[in-house]
């Protein structure tokens, strides 16, 4: 239970650093990777759901923190979670898999391009790239307690 906890507050971490990041590129750039983030439009149940922001932040959060459980013990399965590199080319999947999905979505019309998708991807890779060290932290600091 205790390994769960700690991956849960990777993924509350690491949604912050996202949100954060893309948040800050929007807002310096005009580029709208905030916005893409977190744009669930294309789910035709919600398609025409209006959300407050904070309410699709913390639906991002949620997301941030099952991938992070989810990914970990997909990846303990495979004898992998020790690595990183399994972290970041699954973020970089995942990442571009939800690019792709919101060009079905009447929200994104006009937004998307090769500038944001490179913002979108370099957002990504740092994600994964995080989540894999912070998952390699804390899998040895188990070794030493």
């Amino acid at each position: 239970m205790k390994r769960i906890w700690q991956l849960g507050g990777i993924g509350i971490f690491v949604g912050f650093f996202l949100g954060g990041l893309f948040y800050v590129m929007e807002a310096q750039t005009g580029y709208q990777v905030y916005t893409l983030l977190l744009n669930i439009q294309y789910f035709p149940s919600l398609s025409n759901v209006q959300l407050h922001g904070w309410i699709e932040f913390i639906l991002h959060m949620l997301v941030s923190v099952l991938l992070v459980i989810l990914l970990y013990y997909l990846f303990k399965h495979f004898q992998l979670e020790k690595h990183i590199y399994p972290y970041v080319i699954a973020h970089l999947i995942i990442g571009w898999g939800h690019y792709l999905f919101t060009a079905l979505s009447p929200a994104t019309v006009g937004m998307l391009g090769l500038q944001l998708w490179i913002y979108w991807t370099i957002g990504h890779l740092l994600h994964g790239i995080l989540v894999g060290v912070l998952i390699r932290y804390i899998l040895r600091e188990g070794e030493y307690a």
